[in-house]
């Protein structure tokens, strides 16, 4: 169960780069944990999907490629690890920049759940498998 405590950490480090108070949302019967800043224009939402995977549901930041996206990913995953949850999914990637953003951090396209656009970019739900404590 996804508890907002555990990532206080992750909260405090996007207040801090965007410049904005975040309030948390803890829903779907503790299955997800959504944090809303500013007008909604920064938004962070995890989903727990089983016992052993989490999914990144929306992931968007004011201050867009300054590294934020990445240190929240880096927490997320060190998390992750310690609490053996074996993938982590970003779901609905409909941006080039968040294609790039998950080729670079070594997210694989889900097979069946991906589509291509004219401009040659796969779109869809990507997952990264975790190397967890049980394992490492």
């Amino acid at each position: 169960m996804l508890k907002p405590n555990d990532f206080e950490h992750i909260k405090k480090m996007i207040e801090n780069k965007d410049k904005v108070k975040l309030r948390v949302d803890a829903g779907f019967g503790k299955k997800s944990i959504t944090y809303i800043g500013g007008l909604g224009n920064v938004v962070f939402q995890l989903k727990e999907d089983n016992e052993e995977n989490v999914s990144i549901h929306h992931m968007s930041f004011k201050n867009e490629r300054k590294g934020l996206g990445t240190a929240v990913l880096e927490e997320l995953i060190q998390y992750l690890a310690k609490n053996n949850k074996r993938k982590l999914f970003v779901e609905n990637v409909t941006t080039r920049a968040m294609v790039e953003f998950c080729k670079k951090n070594g997210f694989k396209p889900v097979e069946r759940q991906v589509y291509i656009k004219d401009d040659g970019c796969l779109y869809g739900n990507y997952q990264l498998t975790i190397e967890t404590e049980e394992v490492l």
